[in-house]
């Protein structure tokens, strides 16, 4: 089984037919497709969405391809993440996020399944998240100052912030290999 949370929609959803069709010999494919964004995207070949209506319509994209759930990207907002979660939900479709622009908490109860790279766990410990969300509005240096946040935090804290989340069900996936390798 390997769930893709990215990529161009065409080669993602022939790979995937062609193993489900015995065609091609590979794991059952569990994928998202492009990524969701803000403006302008970070990702190559990311749907940037700067409106409600463009977040709806790229989660309706998504469930047409036949996407086994959405990922979500860093300059997703509060506002963005509402509108995306909510056509999700009306079309049951899971939603992945790798956050920048809100905490871990806040997209967990608002209904996110799964937290990518331990995104917004620093942003949703730490006393004033805001300067890791205007980070975010570039990759590199929100990625930086996200690595970074971890020395900064308490046990108290980031304990608090655990059981938080463990009280909303969402899946927290460290990705342990792509921190050690930013670190080197």
């Amino acid at each position: 089984v390997e769930r893709g949370l990215g990529g161009p929609a065409d080669s993602l959803v022939a790979w995937r037919d062609g193993v489900a069709g015995g065609g091609i010999t590979g794991p059952r494919l569990y994928i998202s497709g492009p990524m969701i964004d803000g403006a302008p995207a970070t990702w190559p070949g990311a749907t940037a969405a700067t409106t409600a209506g463009q977040a709806r319509s790229a989660v309706g994209q998504l469930v047409l391809l036949g996407a086994s759930q959405a990922k979500i990207y860093t300059k997703v907002d509060s506002a963005l993440l509402a509108a995306i979660m909510d056509e999700a939900s009306t079309l049951q479709l899971p939603v992945a996020a790798h956050l920048g622009k809100i905490d871990a908490l806040t997209a967990a109860k608002m209904g996110v399944r799964s937290l990518e790279h331990m995104s917004g766990v620093v942003e949703a410990t730490v006393a004033n998240p805001a300067p890791y969300f205007r980070a975010h509005q570039e990759f590199f240096p929100g990625w930086n100052m996200f690595e970074r946040g971890w020395a900064l935090l308490d046990s108290t804290g980031l304990d608090r912030t655990a059981h938080a989340l463990v009280q909303t069900g969402v899946a927290i996936v460290p990705t342990l290999t792509i921190h050690d390798a930013f670190v080197h």
